[in-house]
């Protein structure tokens, strides 16, 4: 039996909110991939990055704020940018874990 296995059984709800979760991330990584491939090939298109931020809208939020308040400087941009977002994704899917997990079951 997996590490993994073990917590998502001793949960309540544990395959429901892995699943929520997992399908979460899962959307991340492809709108993810799917921004970068776009702006490799095709030069640097906003559309699939807005779609990106959009989906980590909460977390990402403080990222953001620097390059929408003009601050520039200190904004992230191109590939440190999507790995943040990326980041900010892997967050929220481990929040949703914790939140619709549930109870311990004995």
């Amino acid at each position: 039996m997996s590490w993994i296995g073990t917590r998502i059984r001793n949960r309540e709800n544990g395959r429901r909110a892995a699943l929520a979760a997992g399908s979460y991330l899962a959307v991340v990584v492809v709108t993810a991939g799917v921004a970068e491939y776009v702006s490799l090939t095709a030069g640097a298109p906003i559309g699939p990055g807005v779609v990106l931020v959009v989906i980590t809208f909460p977390t990402s939020l403080p990222i953001l704020i620097p390059a929408l308040s003009g601050i520039g400087g200190n904004a992230l941009d191109g590939d440190v940018l999507l790995v943040t977002l990326v980041g900010c994704g892997v967050l929220q899917a481990w929040l949703l874990w914790l939140l619709l997990r549930g109870s311990r079951i004995r």
